[in-house]
């Protein structure tokens, strides 16, 4: 693209695939808040599907289900790098508190009727 920006204090990227959603390579040692239940396809605390809520610049592309996964790939990409860059005229996350409670009630929202808690 013509307007191709670059990220260059990025740490880690970690490319993974499969159907339940596990993080092995975070655990206690880590010190970070994440869960997820198998079966529930939702992770918390996890804003917008994309942010972890307490730490934004940490983001999970194609945690979202039942969708055209490779345009919307391509929009939360595009997400991350503008929050990632501050891009101008990107739209900042909103505080900490409110991408927490939204993070809440998207993981307690829908799916099964009898989650595998």
């Amino acid at each position: 693209r013509s307007n191709e920006q670059r990220v260059n204090d990025v740490d880690v990227i970690i490319f993974c695939s499969g159907y339940d959603y596990a993080f092995p390579f975070i655990n206690a040692e880590s010190n970070l808040e994440l869960t997820s239940i198998p079966g529930e396809r939702r992770v918390r605390p996890v804003y917008n599907q994309l942010w972890h809520a307490q730490y934004p610049s940490l983001s999970f592309i194609g945690l979202p289900h039942s969708v055209v996964p490779f345009p919307l790939y391509e929009i939360q990409s595009t997400a991350v790098v503008s929050q990632l860059t501050s891009k101008v005229g990107s739209i900042p996350l909103p505080s900490l508190s409110e991408r927490r409670v939204a993070a809440e009630c998207d993981a307690t929202s829908g799916g099964p009727d009898s989650p595998g808690r």
